[in-house]
């Protein structure tokens, strides 16, 4: 593969593109609205068309607005990213109520019959036309939710993703994925993992077909799941990715054949981690530019420099 260098930065080989700054609703609305009618989304129990899977995510928006959900109300790793509520599944419900208890939390849901908790997945019976839509403002500076990364050196850490993170990371990943609708992409993390919830957003604004298998799935039976839809994509490359080999001690770009860490710079890079500034100061700086850790020789003889 040949890629761009331009004073000591690689360019992703796939072409810049434009990235509206809005909302996550607003671009799932807009791609939605202007998606073909197939099916776009496939589990063992339904298939969804993307009228049928906006739809129905407004209706689970209606009961979480029901009973008090609003925006701040971050749903992950309770005490760390400041949780007011759980959403698990019937299996999970046990512990997520000794949680709740504990720490005092508003509520749990769940998504099946419950004795203790609130049972959301009957906010798939609710009207469609209470759904309220709310502003964003600064999709930039909105955190719509936080991830956990792992942190050898302690806890996990809270990173802020923003609404235009997710919008981002749908017009980059749409110009990896033809437009003739033949992709089918299979879905096997889990829901509250970054790419669980992003690619079955991604198959509704795109108007491809998602698969979605649980991520615990054993592997042959993955593989049947795979032969029988006939998936074709399991990850794909992004658009407007940067990279540049530094020098640890200097912070200075190197050239080909020194040793040194790689640093990336995306537009769908987080906000930071949750109300900890110093240790998004040490992996991000001003620029964008993230530390990798990855210590590496910079062997990029293989590449292509512009004239």
């Amino acid at each position: 593969m040949k890629v761009t260098i331009k004073d000591r930065v690689l360019y992703s080989p796939c072409p810049t593109i434009d990235i509206p700054c809005c909302s996550i609703f607003s671009v799932l609305k807009t791609g939605v609205e202007s998606a073909a009618k197939k099916i776009v989304l496939v589990d063992d129990r339904l298939q969804l068309t993307p009228a049928e899977f906006l739809s129905r995510a407004k209706r689970y928006a209606v009961g979480f607005q029901a009973h008090g959900v609003k925006p701040g109300d971050l749903q992950h790793h309770i005490a760390a990213g400041d949780a007011s509520r759980i959403l698990t599944d019937p299996k999970n419900e046990p512990k997520a109520i000794r949680v709740k208890k504990l720490l005092d939390l508003k509520d749990v849901f769940v998504m099946g019959a419950t004795a203790d908790g609130t049972n959301a997945s009957e906010f798939e019976s609710a009207d469609e036309k209470s759904f309220e839509e709310l502003p964003v403002p600064d999709p930039k500076a909105t955190v719509v939710a936080l991830a956990f990364a792992v942190d050898r050196a302690g806890p996990p850490k809270a990173v802020e993703i923003t609404h235009y993170s997710f919008v981002v990371n749908f017009y980059t990943c749409r110009t990896s994925i033809s437009d003739d609708g033949a992709d089918v992409i299979l879905a096997s993390h889990p829901i509250a993992h970054m790419a669980g919830f992003l690619y079955t957003l991604v198959a509704a604004l795109i108007g491809k077909t998602c698969v979605v298998c649980s991520p615990s799935l054993p592997f042959d039976k993955l593989v049947r799941v795979i032969d029988e839809y006939k998936v074709i994509i399991i990850y794909s490359k992004a658009a407007s990715f940067l990279f540049q080999i530094i020098d640890v001690a200097t912070g200075e770009k190197l050239g080909p054949n020194e040793a040194g860490e790689l640093c990336y710079r995306i537009p769908s890079v987080m906000k930071g981690y949750y109300k900890d500034p110093e240790k998004t100061a040490q992996v991000m700086d001003a620029e964008g530019w993230c530390r990798s850790g990855m210590s590496n020789p910079n062997n990029i003889e293989c590449v292509q420099t512009p004239h």
